[in-house]
């Protein structure tokens, strides 16, 4: 989840420092493996693994919490 949840943040830092696309870009490439992988295994398209928003939010609540 921590790919799809962290998107805008990551957006958003590159367009602050400059549209440095270098930034995260082993974060993205890790996070595209992890998708491949979870889409071969499951058998799903990217799209039905992308979660949705509310999803999103109790994802981020529950790690708030640990």
């Amino acid at each position: 989840m921590w790919p799809s949840a962290s998107r805008d943040y990551i957006a958003k830092m590159r367009a602050d420092l400059g549209g440095d696309e270098t930034l995260f870009t082993d974060f993205d490439y890790v996070a595209e493996r992890m998708c491949e992988a979870e889409v071969r295994k499951r058998g799903k398209t990217r799209g039905e693994l992308e979660p949705s928003p509310s999803q999103l939010k109790t994802f981020l609540e529950a790690e708030g919490r640990l």
